[in-house]
């Protein structure tokens, strides 16, 4: 049997390799693939075509994909030179970088015949990672999205409602630059500017283009059900369920396309919690909106609010991170401060109490960054990647390999690993590090964590599958 190795070719093309020894014709095998090769839960594209020298008639064609697919597919053949299929498999997650070999048999009818097509296997690499209520988004160099985790409201993107212990590139084929998954929902930014959101209610199953026609250069971090941006010119905009004022424009009517944030504010930066808001001027002054009823906008009371409020106290920010029930800020010393529900110890300040505006977490690590979460805890970064948690620990989500417990001010995320970005979900917690790979620790019940199954809690870090660390 001769057979040829075919290379792949820039772009999505098809090439052909075709051995030619089969009795009554050859199949023909095609393989599309990007020019950097594919990834581990990829799809590779396989055609077969059987190419005859006579009539005759060809009525069934076991076709055996060997190699890394491993797959068997029974097609019927009507007329000399028709293609048995063009479709597309998944190349195994857990298939290692490198070069392999797939082989395509096809026995049946007049038609003995094989031939082998190489493709190269790639780690995928991730640049950023963004966790929501129990799901993740994750973007690689390319600038292609991928989710996994819950997907009873589409928020994976991938225009079904199954959800995934892997990640699965999100549809469409859209390249953006920034993720934001929110609670039930996942929001993403082009190079453009223009903002696409899919899951959610109403939700859309795939990437739909926000409505509004505003060009935004920020996405917040996604709340529950609402979703936040900024413009260049520090104007913030907000959209989706409005029950709590978390929109900020002064009402309570839910919108479905961008609203501006009322009182004229221009912004840096903006987060979003469970059904709250923040933002950062360029003084550096913190101001929130929304569902208070823990004090999580930091205004010295629980009362809602409908437009923008500062958070009392004489601290300035350099960022913001929000969650559940809670909102924090890093100063430009790397001092963090917390206020809000605490009843997971979720404010860092070593109790239980409940505060209205903000204190310090009980710390001597000097942070760079926070990581806001969807649930009842907090993360953040040291200037050299060390990452630390602290809040509710039920399921693992602080890292540092305990479950059932709280941690009252913050702890080592365990693994000796270092980080560039650090998020949390609702009940577990995802990081990327300097080498671009991705870590995901907590609870894993909706495949959130990245591992394949959809069962079980991770306390400590392991990587998502599909990546060699």
């Amino acid at each position: 049997m001769n057979t040829r190795t075919c290379a792949i070719l820039a772009g999505l093309g098809l090439l052909g390799c075709s051995s030619g020894t089969g009795p009554n014709g050859a199949i023909s095998l095609s393989v599309g693939a990007t020019p950097s090769g594919l990834t581990a839960g990829d799809s590779i594209t396989v055609g077969v075509q059987a190419l005859t020298s006579n009539n005759v008639t060809l009525r069934l064609i076991v076709v055996r994909i060997t190699g890394v697919l491993n797959v068997i597919d029974s097609v019927s053949l009507h007329a000399v030179g028709e293609t048995l299929f063009v479709r597309s498999y998944l190349v195994p997650l857990q298939t290692p970088p490198g070069t392999v070999t797939v082989k395509v048999t096809a026995r049946g009818g007049s038609v003995v015949d094989s031939g082998e097509v190489t493709v190269f296997v790639l780690p995928r690499a991730y640049t950023s990672i963004s966790t929501g209520g129990y799901h993740t988004c994750a973007l690689t160099p390319d600038s292609t999205a991928y989710c996994w985790g819950a997907n009873g409201a589409w928020q994976l993107g991938t225009g079904d409602t199954v959800s995934r212990g892997e990640p699965r590139p999100v549809a469409g084929g859209h390249r953006f630059v920034a993720l934001s998954a929110g609670g039930f929902h996942t929001c993403a930014l082009t190079v453009t500017g223009t903002a696409y959101c899919w899951g959610g209610v109403p939700a859309d199953s795939i990437p739909t283009p926000v409505g509004g026609g505003i060009t935004f250069a920020l996405l917040a971090a996604g709340g529950t059900n609402h979703q936040c941006g900024l413009t260049a010119a520090g104007a913030a905009y907000c959209w989706g369920y409005n029950g709590l004022g978390q929109l900020g424009d002064g009402d309570t009517t839910s919108s479905a396309t961008p609203v501006p944030v009322s009182d004229g504010l221009t912004f840096t930066t903006l987060s979003t919690g469970g059904a709250h808001s923040c933002g950062l001027t360029a003084a550096d002054a913190a101001y929130c909106w929304g569902f208070n009823n823990s004090g999580q906008l930091g205004d010295s009371s629980t009362t809602n609010r409908l437009s923008p409020v500062a958070v009392h106290g004489a601290v300035t920010f350099a960022a913001l991170a929000t969650g559940g029930l809670h909102s924090c800020g890093i100063t430009s010393t790397g001092a963090v401060y917390c206020w809000g529900a605490n009843g997971a110890y979720q404010l860092g300040d070593g109790t239980q109490t409940r505060h209205e505006v903000p204190v310090p977490v009980q710390t001597t690590v000097v942070f760079t960054g926070l990581g806001g979460a969807v649930g009842s805890h907090t993360c953040g970064l040291t200037a050299s990647g060390v990452g630390y948690c602290w809040g509710d620990d039920l399921s693992g989500q602080i890292g540092d390999g305990s479950t059932f417990t709280v941690a009252p001010t913050p702890r080592a995320i365990a693994g000796g690993l270092t980080f560039a970005a650090v998020n949390g979900g609702s009940q577990h917690s995802c990081a990327v590090s300097s080498a671009h790979v991705a870590y995901c620790w907590g609870y894993n019940g909706n495949g959130q964590v990245g591992i394949g199954p959809l069962t079980g809690t991770m306390p400590t870090p392991v990587p998502v599958i599909g990546q060699i660390p």
